[in-house]
């Protein structure tokens, strides 16, 4: 698997922190908003403020990481796989004795 982005020198590193926070649809709205600004796109406060201060540079770099960070997410979770897990819970179809049954036998 691929490793998580690195944003860019120009990202804001509170936004990096916040981003983790958001799921890859909400990062894709967020990476939009970043690079076209349109009003109606529902992006959390945060962003809209963050993004209005920044240059065009920051704003770029906002929208990349946004954008690559969704991608990886989604990656993420299309191979995480529940049935690919090992089983490490130790039964393993057997009868359970543990150290309580064992004392309590006669």
């Amino acid at each position: 698997m691929s490793s998580s982005p690195e944003p860019a020198d120009e990202m804001p590193s509170f936004l990096v922190e916040r981003f983790a926070e958001h799921s890859p649809a909400e990062l894709q709205t967020i990476a939009t908003y970043a690079e076209t600004r349109e009003p109606a796109l529902e992006v959390p406060d945060y962003v809209v403020q963050a993004v209005a201060l920044q240059d065009d540079a920051a704003r770029t770099a906002i929208a990349e990481y946004a954008d690559q960070l969704a991608t990886y997410l989604e990656t993420r979770e299309e191979t995480d796989d529940p049935d690919d897990e090992k089983d490490v819970s130790g039964d393993h179809g057997g009868p359970r004795i543990g150290r309580w049954d064992a004392l309590n036998m006669e």
